[in-house]
C-alpha cells in the first residue's frame, strides 16, 4: 500500500528511482506519473475531476482515450510482467511497452484483458463502442458525422454526447478501481529511494 507520504514525496521530486520506470501511482486525489527521468503531477479534487469535465471536442476526447490507453498497457504490464518490485527489470518492461504495446491496437489490448480475467464483457463491450467514438475523432475531418449508438456526438446539449460522457466516466470509474487493486499490491520502498525534505 503507498502512504501519503510517499505520494507527498513522489509529488515534490525527493525520491531517486530507476532510470527506465514508466509507471502510474493515483490515490483520490493524486496521479503521478513517472516516465523515466520526467515525473508528471495531477492534484484534483477528485480523481474522476479531469473525465467528468469532458467537452464534446477532439483534444479533449483523444486526451482521455490516451489516459486511458495508458492505464491499459499498465494493467497489461501488471498482469502479464507481474507487480513491479525490488528485482524488476525496468529496461525490459519499457521495451516490452514500446516494442510490443504500442503495436498492439486498443480492440486487442481490451480483448488481452478480457481474456486473462480483468475486463468483464460489459466494460470490454463498452470500451468497444467508445472506441469507435475515439477513432471516428481521430480520422473524421467533419466532426457532425461523428455518431454514438446511432446518434451525432458533436453538441455538449445533444443527449448522445451526455449518453457518450457518462459511459466513459463509468469505464473510467471502472478502470481506475481494477488499477487501485493491482497498485495496492505495490511496494514502492522496494525500488524507489525516499530523500527526506
Amino acid at each position: 500500500m503507498i502512504t501519503e507520504e510517499e505520494m507527498r514525496k513522489l509529488s515534490i521530486g525527493t525520491f531517486s528511482a530507476p532510470a527506465d520506470i514508466r509507471l502510474l501511482i493515483t490515490t483520490g486525489k493524486l496521479s503521478i506519473r513517472l516516465f523515466e527521468h520526467e515525473r508528471f503531477v495531477r492534484l484534483t479534487a477528485d480523481v474522476h475531476g479531469h473525465v467528468e469535465a469532458l467537452k464534446p471536442e477532439r483534444g479533449s476526447i483523444l486526451e482521455i482515450f490516451s489516459e486511458i490507453e495508458f492505464i491499459i498497457n499498465e494493467l497489461i504490464k501488471f498482469d502479464i510482467m507481474g507487480i513491479p518490485n525490488r528485482n524488476t527489470d525496468w529496461t525490459a518492461r519499457k521495451i516490452f511497452e514500446d516494442a510490443i504495446l504500442t503495436n498492439i491496437d486498443l480492440k486487442n489490448k481490451i480483448k488481452i484483458l478480457q481474456s486473462r480475467g480483468l475486463f468483464d464483457n460489459k466494460l470490454s463491450s463498452k470500451l468497444f463502442e467508445l472506441k469507435e467514438v475515439r477513432n471516428r475523432y481521430a480520422h473524421f475531418w467533419i466532426e457532425s458525422r461523428i455518431t454514438y449508438k446511432g446518434k451525432p456526438v458533436e453538441a455538449a446539449t445533444n443527449s448522445s454526447f451526455e449518453e457518450f460522457k457518462n459511459d466513459i466516466i463509468d469505464v473510467w470509474k471502472n478502470l481506475f478501481e481494477i488499477y487501485k487493486v493491482k497498485q495496492d499490491a505495490i511496494n514502492l520502498r522496494e525500488f524507489i529511494t525516499f530523500t527526506s525534505t
